[in-house]
Formats: C-alpha cells, sequence, structure tokens
C-alpha cells in the first residue's frame, strides 16, 4: 500500500501560497479593512453622535483609520504624508463604505455586517489583508532602509495594527484625547500579532524552512484562527503567560507584583 504523496502535497502548498502572496488587495480585502476600521470609528465613545453633527469631522476620522499604516509609515520613512490619499479608487470605496456605515437607510448595513457569522467572515478576511500589510510595510522599508532591521520591523507592524496607533489622533479630530490608551502602554494581541510576524518577515533567507510566500500564508492562517478563536471563546491573551514569565527576572515583575499584592492586603 502506497504512502500520501508528499511531494504533491508540497507542490500544493507552493501554489497555494505562490497564489495567495499574488493576491490583489483591492477590492475585497480592502473592503473588510474599511468596514471595521469605519466600525470602530462609530462604536468609539461619541463616534455615532459625532456623524450626524459633525459629517466632515467623521468622516476625516474615518480616512485616518482606513488608510492609518499609510500615514505613519509615511512620516517615519520621511514620505509625503499625504501620499495614502493619492489612490483615488481606495478613497472613493473607503467614503462609499463610511457612508453604508453611518447613514444607510434604517441603518440595514451596520445590522448585516455586525450580524455574527457575516462579522466573523469579516474577521477572517481581514486578518488575512493584515498578514499582508505587515509583509508590504516591511518591503516598504527595506527599500528606503535595505540595512535597517529594526526601522523594517517597525515599519511592519505599523503596517499591521496602524489603526491601533491612529486611534488617538482620529478621537483628537472630534476633540477628544485619551492618551493612556495608547498601544505602547497597553499592547494589543494584534499588536503582539503583528512584532512577531514582522520580526520573522525580516530574517535573511535560509534561516526557516520556508520561503516568504509561504510564511506570509502561514500567517494570515494563524491570525485568522488567533482571532476567531479570541472571539468564539472566553480566553484571554495567549501571550501572557509567556509575557509573565519572560518579565519576572528579566525586568523586575516578580518585585511589582509582590508590592501590589502587600498594597491590597
Amino acid at each position: 500500500m502506497e504512502g500520501p504523496d508528499l511531494g504533491a502535497f508540497s507542490f500544493g502548498l507552493d501554489d497555494l501560497a505562490e497564489a495567495f502572496a499574488s493576491l490583489s488587495m483591492f477590492p475585497l480585502f480592502e473592503i473588510a479593512h474599511y468596514i471595521l476600521m469605519c466600525q470602530a470609528v462609530r462604536s468609539d465613545s461619541g463616534g455615532l453622535t459625532l456623524s450626524r453633527k459633525h459629517p466632515l469631522a467623521n468622516w476625516v476620522c474615518c480616512m485616518l483609520m482606513c488608510s492609518a499604516g499609510g500615514f505613519i509609515s509615511s512620516l517615519l520613512l520621511g514620505l509625503p504624508l499625504i501620499g495614502p490619499l493619492s489612490k483615488t479608487p481606495n478613497v472613493l470605496l473607503a467614503s462609499a463604505i463610511w457612508y453604508v456605515v453611518f447613514y444607510a437607510p434604517f441603518d440595514i448595513f451596520h445590522k448585516v455586517v455586525t450580524f455574527p457569522p457575516v462579522l466573523m467572515l469579516v474577521y477572517c478576511v481581514k486578518e488575512l489583508h493584515r498578514s499582508h500589510t505587515i509583509l508590504r510595510g516591511v518591503l516598504k522599508a527595506r527599500k528606503v532602509y535595505s540595512s535597517g532591521i529594526i526601522v523594517q520591523i517597525c515599519i511592519g507592524i505599523v503596517g499591521g495594527a496602524g489603526s491601533g496607533f491612529m486611534l488617538n489622533f482620529q478621537r483628537l479630530v472630534r476633540g477628544k484625547w485619551s492618551p493612556e490608551t495608547n498601544q505602547i502602554l497597553h499592547p494589543t494581541v494584534v499588536l503582539k500579532e503583528c512584532l512577531i510576524s514582522a520580526i520573522l518577515f525580516t530574517l535573511p533567507t535560509g534561516v526557516l524552512p520556508i520561503n516568504q510566500d509561504q510564511l506570509l500564508l502561514l500567517t494570515g492562517i494563524a491570525m485568522v484562527i488567533v482571532k476567531v478563536t479570541l472571539t468564539l471563546t472566553n480566553v484571554g491573551d495567549p501571550f501572557k503567560p509567556i509575557e509573565n514569565v519572560l518579565c519576572m527576572p528579566i525586568f523586575g515583575k516578580a518585585e511589582v507584583m509582590a508590592a501590589e499584592k502587600k498594597k491590597k492586603e
């Protein structure tokens, strides 16, 4: 009895990885991204009220979120800050999504995209989009700083988690400022995923037993699995146990925890 044809499986995986790497993010993947960014503005405190009183400010907030990675990476790399708005089809598509999220008759679009099965599908598409934007950020930085590994990692993180960094700035546009909520103080699971992914994408060729296309595919699948798991279960931050173990001896977290416990007592 013949065993499974591993060569055929490898060939199929290569084809799948290559196809995923060559996928165009516009328009399907961008639509999922724009929906979630506009929903984030809407669900943020005062977001819906702002859309009724100040539509222009509301539109600006959504555009900042939709192109957050582009704006921040352009600022950090010394590129034209207005560059992300030069992609007219993207801006028009994001504006259309903004309008239906906030102003569709009977709020029908919002009700549809927040219906759990639909929302889960949008989440999955968004996570696949995120893996692409991380790699895009790394490659964008590599063109400017070919040997700047730290810069490439930073821009990769911004590409994948830029909306988290932009959140406070879009709040500032609508007159709300909450600097204590920034991602540096309170890193999210998404930020940690982007950090790990960006590091992997910057590793020299040959360090990993897979090529860049396969790494991109596996990164996207892993992000989808994490998102679905966190959404459907009560599982907390999967990185916390590792962080707690590492931080205790390295950063003196044990002393801090002991001091906090003593203070409560």
